[in-house]
């Protein structure tokens, strides 16, 4: 994480260097992104690169993390006013703010999305504890709550079907990116609608099918 130096510069050389950082690491992926590059984007020196990182992993685990951060922020403040939802809507609100998120942010969640591919341990171990972790905790509460009020099959499989869906949320994000010039938006968020509709006839108790 950014030594002490970084944290006492001015806001708007701090965020100078996050945008130009975060630019970078998206456009070239970390393996190929340059500190020369960040420095020289940012107009600072590569020495006084170093005097706020000790390394490119380190501003890159800051800007990982503070996005992860933010976007669990934006996901609770959603999600809190649905909790008396059914669970299909409550699943249906979950992919869209998902969704949503992405098209306020488009560079913070293509970062979150490389960052799967990255080999390297740290940034691994961010993404399961702050990422993936969290998510599965949220689908699994969904699906017992689900269970509970009898709106879900108990015979499922939870840790099989948590995975699934968190799997389909990636997809459907990854989706929207590769199509985001050939659909329109309202378009979109019908598509993702039929096909967690389609998700949740299979979830339902079989009596309800």
């Amino acid at each position: 994480m950014p030594k002490e130096t970084f944290f006492n510069l001015p806001t708007n050389k701090k965020d100078r260097i996050i945008e130009t950082s975060l630019l970078e690491f998206v456009n070239k992926g970390f393996d190929k992104s340059s500190v020369t590059e960040i420095v020289n984007s940012a107009d600072i020196s590569k020495g006084s690169f170093y005097q706020y990182f000790n390394h490119k992993l380190d501003l890159y685990l800051y800007l990982l993390d503070k996005i992860l951060k933010s976007k669990f922020n934006y996901l609770k403040l959603k999600m809190d006013k649905n909790y008396k939802k059914s669970f299909v809507n409550k699943l249906k609100d979950f992919y869209l703010t998902e969704l949503k998120f992405a098209e306020k942010n488009s560079l913070s969640t293509k970062l979150i999305l490389d960052s799967f591919e990255v080999n390297n341990i740290e940034i691994t171990n961010l993404i399961n504890k702050k990422y993936e972790k969290v998510i599965y905790n949220k689908l699994d509460d969904m699906l017992l709550e689900g269970i509970k009020t009898r709106e879900v099959n108990s015979n499922i499989n939870i840790d099989y079907t948590v995975n699934f869906l968190y799997n389909s949320k990636l997809f459907i994000i990854n989706y929207y990116f590769n199509n985001i010039n050939k659909i329109k938006k309202d378009k979109f968020d019908q598509l993702v609608k039929k096909l967690l509709t389609v998700v949740y006839d299979g979830l339902k108790r079989e009596e309800d099918n």
